[in-house]
């Protein structure tokens, strides 16, 4: 498993419907990786993309 062998970061998107579901997935089927994977709601993507193009805004129109 990359998770293993390089330590690779595994990240689960998911939405508030289905958080529990993906926690009790990740518990069971991947207890091992538990303690270091994430799981990410959509909406906080969103949310970061948002907040970044937003700044990315200001700062051109800030000539910075």
């Amino acid at each position: 498993e990359a998770w293993d062998k390089w330590g690779c970061l595994s990240v689960l998107v998911t939405d508030e419907r289905q958080l529990e579901n993906a926690k009790r997935w990740l518990g069971r089927a991947f207890h091992e990786m538990e303690k270091d994977a994430r799981l990410v709601l959509w909406s906080d993507i969103k949310e970061w993309y948002e907040a970044a193009k937003k700044r990315k805004e200001i700062r051109e129109r800030l000539r910075l």
